[in-house]
């Protein structure tokens, strides 16, 4: 059986139906700012960088200094990685960024751990395969005692290497492994970079590292 309201209980009736209404529509405009706002605050999170500045002066005999960092604990989802050195290029200076897994989880990246070497030795550039001792060298010369290393790796599907580019001292190099891209030039899993450096001539390194990702963490609350 149907009953009619009155004109107050109707009254009232319309001005609850008014208030549920803006409560919904205020708490989904709330919403929607935090989610704008959770996107704006994480998008820079969607590239990683890693300067390593000089080293102190070794006190050690064979000169080395040395420094481990983390480099990708956990994302699955890199893009690109960007490798950019500069160094003293005196013939008898060492300087390399080393890349592996720290399995032992000590925060160091030991010997044994080591996969792939990129860096200048005996007054050349270098990349090495340290698991099969392949190394591929280049004699460009360079620029005064200044020397720069630049590598670009695009990351595909499951962390496969899509390309590879490197450039020392402005020009092209390591052309072979750019036509013939080999996959332990990057690995998915790695965790740990090490920078070494040995030599007794003046040190003015420095290493750039970034790591892009696929996609922004975005964390609504």
């Amino acid at each position: 059986m149907c009953t009619m309201r009155t004109k107050n209980e109707q009254i009232k009736w319309n001005v609850f139906a008014m208030r549920s209404a803006t409560n919904k529509y205020t708490t989904s405009l709330g919403k929607l700012v935090l989610i704008y706002l959770a996107f704006f605050v994480a998008l820079p999170l969607g590239a990683r960088e890693i300067n390593v500045p000089t080293q102190p002066v070794s006190p050690y005999a064979d000169s080395e200094a040395s420094t481990n960092l983390v480099l990708n604990a956990s994302r699955t989802d890199v893009k690109e990685l960007k490798l950019n050195l500069q160094f003293n290029a005196a013939p008898s200076n060492n300087f390399e960024v080393a890349f592996g897994r720290d399995s032992n989880t000590n925060c160091v990246l030991d010997v044994e751990e080591i996969e792939t070497t990129y860096g200048w030795r005996g007054g050349k550039y270098f990349i090495e395969n340290v698991s099969s001792w392949d190394r591929f060298e280049e004699d460009i010369i360079a620029d005064g005692t200044n020397g720069v290393m630049d590598v670009t790796i695009e990351v595909g599907a499951n962390f496969a290497i899509k390309s590879f580019t490197a450039i020392c001292d402005g020009e092209s190099a390591f052309g072979e492994l750019s036509t013939q891209t080999p996959q332990w030039l990057y690995k998915g899993h790695w965790n740990m970079m090490r920078v070494v450096r040995r030599g007794t001539e003046l040190t003015s390194e420095w290493i750039r590292c970034t790591v892009h990702y696929n996609h922004v963490l975005i964390l609504v609350r």
